[in-house]
């Protein structure tokens, strides 16, 4: 036998749950009337009735009972189509807007976005480079739906899951004797001119305690807040650029043949920013598991989705 009304077994279903048809009027937004119809037209179907009338209210007999299970794991299953059909369809219409560093922006993230963006040509991405406390501000205010920036993370209307996790490397100008070498130490490092990024950064400090560490004084020669200008004068000449290996990659998508990594390994961690308070985003969350997958096991930042490593 084959039910033609998905209607009449919603009606149904809304009647076994509420315990009455009036109820079940409203939660539908259908006239009881209607509702009788289609009852009457579901157990026409059927060939018997599901309800007696006991002192003028509807009252669910054993057969009504036997089948409303099989009808609401039916119908569940029919909710969840619908849900994924809309999430198909905002993905494939719907408009999202990233802020990350200007380096990130136009090196790490590009890739991924265009492999994104092919899964879903119709989505519209936005994409805003901006310095770390713009970027902050305008995930907390929600004028971008997510952001990617270098943690720790400490806004109270920000929620930070962690991303992906970088090394320091040495970025050396071409021909340099230092290349001769697999990694690098700060002894190594020692008596050559450095670049280094920002002067206040987090990243910094922590680099100027390992070289403190190894009783090493770094010669600081030059200072940028901006990783592709470090890499772009080390490439000329100026010094050994310190940046983070992602960065220096995504600066020279040939190969790293003048970059070593620093030893000890000094890591920072990236990780993706959302409103704290914000409803969840099914766009923005389709592009969080995608980034996570893309990146594999071995590249992602760790610690639980809202860790926030220690400086």
């Amino acid at each position: 036998m084959k039910i033609e009304s998905l209607r009449s077994l919603k009606c149904f279903r809304e009647i076994m749950a509420l315990g009455s048809m009036t109820e079940a009027a409203r939660s539908l937004g259908i006239s009881q009337p209607g509702m009788s119809r289609l009852l009457s037209g579901l157990e026409a179907e059927l060939g018997f009735k599901l309800f007696d009338r006991v002192n003028g209210r509807l009252q669910p007999n054993s057969r009504a009972q036997a089948l409303y299970e099989e009808v609401d794991i039916a119908l569940q299953g029919m909710d969840r189509i619908g849900a994924l059909a809309e999430d198909l369809q905002k993905l494939s219409a719907g408009h999202l807007r990233i802020v990350a560093p200007p380096t990130f922006a136009e090196g790490a993230l590009v890739p991924v976005l265009a492999d994104f963006q092919r899964l879903h040509p119709q989505l519209r991405i936005s994409v805003m480079a901006h310095l770390r406390p713009t970027a902050m501000h305008m995930v907390a205010a929600r004028a971008a739906d997510c952001g990617i920036g270098k943690l720790p993370c400490e806004h109270p209307d920000i929620r930070v899951r962690g991303l992906l996790q970088t090394r320091i490397t040495c970025v050396l100008p071409p021909g340099h004797a230092l290349l001769a070498k697999p990694t690098l130490t700060p002894r190594d490092l020692a008596d050559e001119p450095l670049i280094l990024i920002g002067h206040s950064s987090t990243t910094r400090s922590r680099l100027l305690d390992v070289f403190r560490r190894h009783r090493v004084i770094p010669k600081s020669r030059s200072e940028t807040n901006n990783a592709s200008v470090a890499c772009a004068m080390a490439e000329a000449g100026v010094g050994i650029a310190l940046v983070d290996e992602l960065l220096a990659r995504n600066r020279r998508p040939e190969g790293t043949r003048n970059t070593r990594l620093l030893v000890p390994e000094l890591t920072t961690e990236f990780g993706f920013l959302t409103a704290r308070n914000a409803r969840e985003d099914r766009t923005v969350e389709a592009f969080f598991s995608f980034y996570k997958a893309r990146l594999g096991p071995t590249d992602g930042a760790g610690g639980s989705p809202e860790d926030t490593p220690e400086d």
